[in-house]
């Protein structure tokens, strides 16, 4: 309800593509307006205007288009016509269902030669006596009234009749405007009244079912304002319903779930993955730091993402929907960054311990150390598969600078005088492996003998043939 406005206009010109200037047919039907103060500015060239269905009181600047040829205004609050001279090439005019009570106000459409039909069906001024006929005198030029065709036989009897139907439609205008009168007199102080409290009643009770049946069953009076009051129910009505039928929308597609729950009784923190997104968190050791990696959508709006991180645990919402981790160690949060990926749309967040690496490990030293130790291991390993590999005794870099070499070459011969027991032991156990040697080398040369030599049999072997030889 209210006044015509430009949007409204234009999306009723559609059909013109929203050109307004070139406009001649547009249907604002049914709109609840009140008034079209500008209508003839922005449609100058309108043809064809249908209003049926408003609440329009007057017509206002309608009279102003000069193009227009058909008007239709039906179940409008209209009670006089108004000023239509200036359209001169107006052709039909619909006033069906209006509240004309001032008949004598259709005498300025007699100045349109144009005119052929109008309709003045639910009218209080079809009910005056002589109506047809007073209307039939004073447009001469139209050829059909309420959609009954106008013969020669009948425009003749009502100029016979014309002044005798003068009077009388006078008087029944007279008498009907005085009701009019005492109808809105009575409705501003009653009817208004009751139905604004009914109204405010309907808006603070929302089980309202019994009031609706007494709202379209009860008697109403047939006047503008009581149909003013029915389309503002009828508007809020509809506007309830259509909350409702959100809300109920709203309630399928978006339930309310149970808020999560984040913390456990005595205040710890607990690990919960409502946005059910991926994640990685991972110790960097080099930093000394914990690294997040919250696998979120690429095309995400970062709007749609939170970050806050705890000196115990991280929290991230996605879409409002919760990821909560708890840290194994406390870090700082004065340091912590966040950074989303271009790429992926990953959100990744370092979180520094609080407490300093034990071991600084710089890149370049950790690449130096991985390949000498590769190399040691290789080296070693080749050592170990040579038959002929030596392990060397390391000398204390802290005591070699003191050592000459008169005491490097002393270390065998002070040995050999501290042990000459070792080296016996070593000249012996020579001796028996270089024989052990020269046997095994006959054995398999089959040099002089079939095998290896027999053992001397014990002194107190007997020899019985009753026994089978092992074979």
């Amino acid at each position: 309800m209210g006044i015509l406005t430009l949007d409204q206009l234009r999306r009723r010109a559609e059909h013109n593509e929203g050109e307004l200037s070139t406009l001649e047919e547009v249907a604002l039907h049914q709109l609840g307006l009140e008034g079209v103060d500008q209508l003839h500015r922005w449609c100058p060239r309108l043809k064809i205007l249908l209003l049926q269905g408003n609440l329009l009181a007057d017509l206002g600047p309608i009279g102003r288009l000069r193009e227009l040829e058909y008007l239709n205004v039906a179940l409008n609050n209209l009670e006089s016509l108004g000023d239509l001279g200036r359209c001169e090439a107006l052709r039909k005019v619909d006033l069906t269902a209006n509240f004309v009570t001032n008949l004598t106000s259709l005498a300025s459409l007699q100045d349109l030669p144009n005119l052929e039909e109008v309709y003045l069906t639910g009218n209080p001024c079809t009910d005056y006596e002589g109506y047809r006929e007073w209307l039939v005198c004073a447009l001469p030029q139209i050829t059909t009234l309420d959609g009954n065709r106008i013969t020669k036989a009948e425009r003749l009897r009502a100029l016979q009749r014309m002044d005798a139907v003068s009077r009388a439609v006078h008087r029944d205008q007279k008498a009907a405007i005085e009701n009019r009168r005492r109808q809105k007199e009575n409705y501003e102080q009653e009817a208004l009244m009751e139905n604004f409290e009914k109204e405010k009643k309907t808006d603070d009770n929302d089980d309202d079912d019994d009031d609706d049946d007494k709202f379209w069953h009860e008697n109403s009076v047939h006047s503008p304002e009581e149909r003013v009051f029915m389309q503002r129910e009828m508007d809020r009505r509809r506007q309830k319903a259509e909350r409702k039928s959100s809300n109920k929308s709203e309630e399928l597609f978006n339930p309310q779930r149970k808020p999560p729950r984040l913390f456990s009784r005595d205040g710890r923190p607990l690990n919960v993955n409502q946005a059910r997104v991926e994640f990685d968190l991972k110790e960097d050791l080099e930093l000394g730091a914990f690294v997040l990696e919250v696998h979120t959508y690429r095309y995400l709006d970062p709007s749609q993402l939170k970050a806050d991180v705890e000196p115990w645990y991280v929290r991230v919402a996605v879409k409002g929907r919760v990821l909560q981790l708890v840290l194994l160690e406390e870090v700082r949060t004065s340091l912590c960054t966040a950074q989303r990926s271009q790429t992926t749309g990953h959100l990744v967040i370092t979180m520094p311990k609080m407490e300093e690496p034990r071991f600084q490990i710089t890149p370049a030293a950790h690449d130096a150390n991985s390949d000498n130790n590769k190399d040691n291991n290789s080296a070693d390993h080749e050592k170990s598969d040579s038959p002929k590999s030596r392990n060397f005794l390391e000398v204390d870099p802290t005591t070699k600078k003191s050592l000459s070499r008169s005491d490097l070459a002393n270390i065998t011969s002070s040995s050999s005088e501290r042990s000459p027991r070792r080296r016996t032991q070593v000249n012996s156990g020579r001796a028996l492996r270089s024989e052990r040697r020269l046997q095994g080398n006959l054995y398999l040369r089959g040099g002089g003998s079939s095998g290896p030599p027999e053992r001397p049999n014990s002194p107190d072997f007997v020899e019985d043939p009753e026994v089978p030889p092992l074979e």
